[in-house]
C-alpha cells in the first residue's frame, strides 16, 4: 500500500467506525476525557461477510472484516507512557513524546475536509533536532497502537504504528512525527487494535514521500511485536 493510500486509510477508517456504529448501535458523544467509540478488526473468516440490514458503507466494511464494539476505552496519549516489558539489552525505548517533541508540518495547512482543496503551507516547519536525527538506524523500543495497512487472517506485515487510537479510530490524521510507518520482518504480526503495543526494531528517521507530498518522517523495521501494559 503506498504511503498516500496509507494516509487516505486514517480518514476512511473513520467514516467506516461511523458507519458501523451508527448502523446497529447509538452513537455516543462525549468530549474530552470522555470514552469513545472504537473500531477493530476481526478475521474475515470471523464475520462471516457482512450482516444482513446492512447497506453503503457499513456493509462494505463488515464484508472486509471489521466490526464494532462498544464504549468503553479511553483516548490513551502513548507519549505519557512507558511499557511493562522489560527490554532487549541494549535497547532504549524512545516514546512518542519524544518523536513527538518538535513541530513537523505538512505540505498543505491542517485539513480536514476530503471535498476541498487543502491549501499549500509555502514555509513548513521541518528542523528536525540533533537528538532526534541520532536516532536513525538505531535499534530502539517504541509503543503505540497499531492500524494495519496490509490485514490478512494470518496477521499483518505492514501497519501504523500511531501515538493515540484518534487515528484509527476516527480518522483524525496524526501529526506527521506522531507515527511509524512499520514493516515486520519475520512472520506476520497479530492484529491488535485499540492494545498498546511495543515494538523493537530499526528506527529510521528520513522524510516519507510520496509525488513530492510529505507523509511523515519515521518508519521501523519491527524484529518483535507485542502487547504490553503501560505505566507512568
Amino acid at each position: 500500500m503506498s504511503v498516500l493510500r496509507i494516509v487516505r486509510t486514517l480518514f476512511v477508517a473513520g467514516l467506516l467506525a461511523y458507519a458501523i456504529q451508527a448502523s446497529s448501535d447509538p452513537i455516543v458523544n462525549g468530549g474530552p476525557g470522555h470514552f469513545v467509540p472504537t473500531l477493530m478488526p476481526a478475521t474475515p473468516s470471523a464475520t462471516g461477510g457482512a450482516k444482513p440490514g446492512l447497506s453503503g458503507m457499513a456493509k462494505a466494511a463488515a464484508a472486509a472484516g471489521f466490526k464494532a464494539i462498544q464504549p468503553g476505552m479511553p483516548v490513551i496519549d502513548m507519549g505519557a507512557f512507558r511499557p511493562s516489558n522489560p527490554l532487549p539489552p541494549g535497547v532504549a525505548y524512545v516514546s512518542f513524546r519524544t518523536l513527538a517533541s518538535f513541530p513537523y508540518e505538512g505540505d498543505c495547512y491542517p485539513w480536514n475536509d476530503p471535498f476541498s482543496e487543502p491549501k499549500r503551507n509555502p514555509h513548513p516547519k521541518r528542523k528536525v533536532p540533533k537528538s532526534i536525527l541520532a536516532l536513525n538506524g538505531k535499534r530502539v523500543a517504541c509503543m503505540g497502537f497499531m492500524l494495519p495497512w496490509d490485514f490478512k487472517p494470518e496477521g499483518t506485515r505492514h501497519f501504523g504504528l500511531l501515538r493515540n487510537q484518534v487515528g484509527c479510530c476516527f480518522g483524525t490524521a496524526p501529526a506527521l512525527n506522531e507515527w511509524i510507518d512499520v514493516t515486520v520482518k519475520d512472520k506476520p504480526a497479530d492484529v491488535w487494535m485499540d492494545t498498546p503495543l511495543l515494538l523493537v526494531g530499526t528506527l529510521k528517521v528520513k522524510r516519507i514521500t510520496e509525488s513530492g507530498n510529505t507523509m511523515g518522517l519515521y518508519s521501523m523495521t519491527a524484529e518483535s511485536v507485542e502487547r504490553t501494559q503501560i505505566q507512568p
